[in-house]
């Protein structure tokens, strides 16, 4: 397979897997829609307690309380682009390791990077959470008298791409101790990421 073949067969199986994500939701559109807002106020809420912690004491270190919310909302909107491209067991590789389910992927006619970096694909479940933290990092911007050029908005771009593969990056290099205890270390992943989702907050 050529590299142009390759490329358009990448976006054509994040297509697939944008439908099903899709499909998901129509399913049953009033669990969903229940759902979607649960995670908007979930998100939403998780921000509130450290921006009404910094409000209280106005600020907290160097950092006035619009720059807290504003990073609260830096953290969602990752939170919000990890579920887009690892909705599934791709993020979570430690499972898929010891699971014994890796093999599987090896017999695809597929490069396994492409699998791993399509199957998880999901905009339409990850976009309350992305919608949440584009509000929070709004209402900031806003409050604090900011009018962001173009090249700003492009090296929040890359600082989120950059976070969301640092978490990658950690998940995966955790996940290799499943190669040797597979049942012990089926779930260091979550731990691990959700260590991390901790530790920023």
């Amino acid at each position: 397979m050529d590299k142009k073949t390759r490329f358009f067969h990448f976006f054509r199986l994040l297509g697939i897997h944008a439908k099903l994500d899709l499909a998901w939701i129509l399913r049953d559109f009033k669990t969903v829609l229940l759902m979607e807002i649960s995670d908007i106020l979930s998100n939403l809420s998780s921000a509130a307690g450290m921006f009404l912690l910094a409000a209280r004491f106005d600020g907290i270190g160097d950092m006035s309380t619009y720059e807290i919310l504003f990073m609260m909302g830096y953290i969602v909107l990752l939170n919000g682009v990890f579920i887009t491209f690892c909705a599934q067991n791709n993020g979570h590789i430690s499972r898929i390791i010891g699971r014994g389910q890796l093999e599987h992927h090896f017999i695809q006619p597929v490069a396994l990077s492409t699998q791993l970096f399509t199957m998880g694909f999901a905009p339409f479940t990850a976009l309350p959470t992305v919608l949440s933290g584009l509000a929070l990092i709004g209402i900031s911007l806003h409050r604090l008298a900011l009018r962001p050029q173009w090249w700003w908005i492009l090296a929040l771009l890359a600082s989120i791409l950059l976070s969301f593969a640092m978490q990658l990056i950690q998940s995966y290099l955790y996940s290799t101790a499943a190669f040797y205890s597979p049942v012990a270390a089926e779930e260091i992943s979550t731990s691990i990421l959700e260590s991390l989702s901790e530790l920023s907050r």
